[in-house]
């Protein structure tokens, strides 16, 4: 009779210990987002632009061309505090418009050099071909950041993140198969077509003044997606 007492008693251990060990470490998740939280401008901007901080990260798309970057392919000093907090609550893709590869190497290079998106490991093979349009392009190997683990919320983007078009139409494509949460553009011919598909569309605009410009779905704004103004952006950004 204690012999089968004992035989019992071991076996509910083991179960437990093997329960244990299969057991979603759903604490650990909890325990890495409070360590690492997004700033309270990161935040604030998130609560403003309609983007869910959760975990994992919800992705948020940003067509770089006059919000990031400059006709040049340069990247502008004053978008870059925009983007490191966006990536620190979003899985951010950078849309970045290339018709060769020259200009989408020269286009990663600028991104790395400015600190926006972090550089492979030499020796690591690239491939920053535009390629057919629809399909995602890379600028690197698919790579994480070294040193930071899933639930860590970086400021930098690994290069994997930038996604290359050579065309709009190629862009759109892009992104509907994101399917992000927001997605940011200047271009309005391109929200045009992204508005059956996707629901939560930003127009960042240089030829626009006023502070919140659009977030409240003013009557100076076209009924389909947000406007706001650039400046008015970064400001909430710095």
């Amino acid at each position: 009779m204690a012999l089968g007492i004992v035989e019992i008693a071991i076996a509910l251990v083991a179960i437990w210990i093997i329960h244990s060990l299969l057991k979603p470490r759903g604490d650990a998740k909890n325990l890495a987002a409070k360590s690492s939280p997004a700033s309270p401008e990161a935040q604030a901007l998130a609560a403003r632009l309609g983007i869910p901080i959760a975990l994992p990260r919800r992705t948020v798309s940003l067509a770089t061309h006059g919000i990031l970057t400059a006709d040049s392919g340069a990247v502008l000093e004053d978008a870059k505090g925009l983007v490191a907090l966006l990536t620190s609550v979003a899985d951010v893709h950078l849309l970045v418009p290339a018709k060769d590869q020259v200009q989408a190497d020269r286009a990663a290079r600028n991104l790395v050099s400015a600190g926006v998106v972090t550089a492979a490991p030499q020796g690591t093979a690239s491939s920053t071909n535009p390629g057919k349009e629809g399909e995602k392009q890379t600028s690197g190997a698919d790579l994480g950041i070294s040193g930071l683990g899933p639930d860590s919320r970086p400021t930098q983007l690994p290069p994997h993140k930038i996604l290359f078009h050579s065309t709009e139409v190629g862009k759109t494509a892009i992104v509907r198969q994101l399917k992000p949460v927001l997605h940011i553009d200047g271009d309005g011919g391109a929200l045009e077509a992204l508005a059956p598909y996707i629901a939560n569309l930003l127009q960042v605009r240089v030829d626009v003044t006023g502070d919140g410009l659009g977030l409240d779905q003013g009557t100076r704004n076209p009924p389909k997606w947000r406007v706001l103004a650039r400046s008015a952006l970064l400001e909430e950004s710095q």
